[in-house]
């Protein structure tokens, strides 16, 4: 297990967690428009709402005991990838919503 706090339903919890905010991260970062797959690039710019849920329940889940938390230096960086990548998606379909309007036909 990657995350040991000695309880087991808690360590389930929070590597369930960490496991979806990486595989979210890494779903975020696929170029979906590109592979043709345009309507779940669409619907990945709301992909920080379960993000941001599995964020909280894993600090919720977190022990206070916890001084060190190495886990911060991967979940941080994810965080912002998910944030950044988000916020494109939304201004390139944005983009290509206005472009699509602009033709004539």
């Amino acid at each position: 297990m990657l995350i040991d706090t000695g309880d087991p339903t808690r360590d389930i919890a929070l590597n369930g967690c960490f496991f979806a905010i990486s595989l979210l991260t890494l779903a975020a970062v696929i170029p979906w428009r590109a592979l043709g797959a345009a309507r779940v690039s669409h619907l990945l710019r709301w992909l920080f709402i379960p993000v941001l849920a599995l964020a909280v329940a894993y600090e919720m889940l977190m022990p206070l005991r916890f001084d060190i938390r190495l886990d911060l230096f991967v979940l941080i960086p994810m965080y912002a990838i998910v944030a950044v990548t988000c916020l494109y998606r939304k201004l390139t379909d944005r983009k290509h919503r206005r472009a699509k309007q602009q033709l004539p036909g």
